[in-house]
């Protein structure tokens, strides 16, 4: 479940549109609410059948040895944002916690999945969301789609990273998905010939200081 905060609070300007009458200013409470990436994974084309749901890690990235592919890594992070219901989201950032980069390039990238569609966090593997179901395209279908590009800091370095500016992708999640907000995180360099791995920690059944977690600001 979410987590909320206590309430802040923004000025609204109340009135008839069109009316000469001086609008009032009227207080709007916003909400502050952490929600956890429960059923992340990730998923590995190198061994496109082999499922990572017991891993303690969420990989992103490529690998190449010997100027060969090895395998191309893209976490799944999972977000239910129902409790925002008929909420307009002002801020949406998500925190993460890197464990491990191999020399990292400039840019990673956030994508909604598109259409949308689950995945149970053990079943789940390159060619499968769940235990004889392919995705629509292998790797996590419609992860080219409405992608957000960040920039983190080069070099990056392990310890807690922000990432901001979902705030569409969790209006639309709100919006058009009942709350469901499926993400595919992986790296802008997926040709060969790089070697671009950030690895990060995994949410656990118990909360943890250095999980994901994706904070919104909201208002009525």
């Amino acid at each position: 479940m979410p987590q909320p905060t206590a309430p802040l609070f923004a000025f609204k300007a109340s009135g008839i549109f069109g009316s000469k009458r001086r609008g009032r200013r009227r207080l709007v409470p916003l909400l502050t609410t952490t929600h956890r990436a429960l059923g992340a994974t990730f998923i590995d084309s190198h061994t496109p059948d082999t499922n990572y749901g017991a891993d303690l890690s969420l990989n992103t990235g490529a690998s190449y040895l010997g100027g060969a592919k090895n395998g191309l890594f893209r976490a799944l992070l999972p977000f239910d944002l129902s409790t925002l219901t008929d909420r307009r989201v002002l801020t949406a950032s998500l925190r993460i916690s890197v464990s491990l980069v191999d020399v990292p390039a400039t840019f990673r990238r956030l994508s909604r999945l598109n259409p949308p569609r689950s995945w149970l966090e053990f079943q789940a593997t390159w060619r499968h969301r769940l235990t004889g179901t392919l995705w629509d395209n292998a790797g996590g279908n419609g992860w080219n789609e409405d992608p957000l590009l960040y920039t983190h800091p080069t070099p990056l370095t392990p310890g807690i990273l922000n990432l901001s500016g979902l705030e569409a992708l969790s209006q639309d999640a709100i919006d058009n998905n009942g709350g469901g907000l499926w993400l595919n995180h992986r790296g802008s360099n997926e040709a060969p010939g790089a070697i671009d791995r950030m690895f990060y920690v995994s949410p656990t059944a118990s909360p943890s200081a250095s999980e994901p977690l994706l904070t919104i600001v909201s208002e009525a």
